[in-house]
């Protein structure tokens, strides 16, 4: 059994993935946000205990995990892998599955609903209200090239993203309720689309849970569209009237 005492950190690097040298007052101030959202997102399964005083590396290496390259941990590389200057660097299509498992030391595969293979990795841009927390999925096909982008975290500010999306991607807002909608359309069909709400409870002191984000991005051209999951969630928007 594990001891209480090293679950946080565990919760701390391996599903928040902030890097070590981080100022424990940030750690504990993301970690407050973000722990009941990792518990239900497969990442960990574990009551939130006790703040500890620091985190170690060698409780990193011991509570990472199958999934972690514990080679890649141990030479220092924390495991939301390189700092990441721009979203543009890490939301883009061509990328390969080698540059996914050198950016990142910790990687999950997953399989979707459209015979393409996930590598899902944990991204933390930083701490300012316009960065972003949360979990990053490249889906590839069988000729390796990636079909599909999508992210499920929070952020205190989405205007980069909205930004980068909208001259880049052809995203166009959509009127609704909430904190907003954007979709982008080929041939008149929805192709990839970014939902943002709001937390229920907004408190300053939890800045960077303020909004929910739900990104998929899909390949342009006449290949994969949106997936069925993304496709419900917009139905149930329009049955509720907030779209």
């Amino acid at each position: 059994m594990i001891p209480k005492g090293l679950l946080l950190p565990a919760l701390l690097v391996s599903a928040f993935a902030i890097p070590i040298a981080l100022h424990k007052d940030g750690l504990r101030t993301i970690q407050r946000g973000f722990a009941s959202w990792w518990q239900t997102n497969n990442l960990t399964t574990a009551p939130e205990p006790k703040p500890p005083e620091s985190v170690d590396a060698s409780d990193i290496r011991q509570l990472a995990g199958p999934t972690a390259n514990l080679d890649s941990l141990s030479t220092g590389m924390p495991v939301e892998g390189e700092p990441v200057g721009h979203l543009s660097e890490v939301i883009r299509f061509n990328v390969t599955p080698q540059w996914v498992m050198h950016r990142w030391p910790r990687v999950t595969t997953e399989l979707s609903d459209l015979n393409l293979e996930g590598l899902r990795v944990p991204l933390v841009t930083g701490t300012a209200p316009h960065d972003l927390a949360g979990s990053l999925t490249y889906y590839f096909d069988n000729q390796q090239l990636v079909q599909r982008i999508t992210f499920h975290g929070f952020t205190a500010d989405e205007r980069p993203l909205v930004e980068l999306l909208v001259k880049k991607c052809g995203f166009r807002a959509e009127p609704t309720l909430g904190g907003g909608l954007y979709l982008a359309k080929w041939s008149g069909k929805t192709k990839s689309a970014l939902w943002v709400q709001h937390a229920p409870v907004v408190q300053a002191k939890q800045r960077m849970t303020q909004l929910e984000l739900e990104l998929e991005l899909n390949r342009p051209g006449r290949g994969y569209g949106l997936s069925e999951r993304f496709s419900d969630l917009l139905a149930e928007q329009q049955r509720t009237g907030r779209w």
